[in-house]
């Protein structure tokens, strides 16, 4: 039986792989193809914001009680700092390979490229400011 660390540890071995091939082929001028890259860095982070804990609820709560602010604020309140820092490093990544399309995309006056690279920007920032 496969545990859940094996199956993250062969996901981001597998997103890893990915990354790698994506710049190969850019090398052999194959293109950048950094939208397919933001989105594999996104899942990479996301492979290290994973909690088992956090996955279900340790026990039943108190329904009297109001629930505590802080905590259902903080999405990734359960992930190790190491996590974390780890998730915020690929989410910059992906920030990084978008910044260049969308300014070529803002040269030529491509509105459709600008809001396709301004969405998925907005999604990583999204997840960035939780992390």
């Amino acid at each position: 039986k496969v545990t859940r660390r094996e199956y993250r540890e062969r996901q981001r071995s597998l997103l890893n792989n990915t990354l790698n091939l994506l710049e190969d082929l850019a090398d052999l001028d194959g293109g950048h193809h950094e939208t397919i890259a933001a989105a594999v860095c996104e899942h990479l982070a996301d492979t290290f914001l994973w909690s088992d804990e956090a996955e279900g609820d340790v026990g039943p709560r108190d329904s009297s009680k109001p629930a505590p602010w802080a905590s259902s604020s903080q999405p990734y309140r359960k992930v190790t700092p190491d996590c974390l820092n780890k998730a915020h490093d690929h989410l910059m990544n992906g920030i990084k390979k978008l910044t260049p399309p969308l300014t070529k995309a803002r040269a030529k006056n491509s509105p459709i490229e600008i809001e396709a690279l301004s969405t998925q920007l907005y999604g990583i920032h999204h997840k960035l400011i939780n992390v």
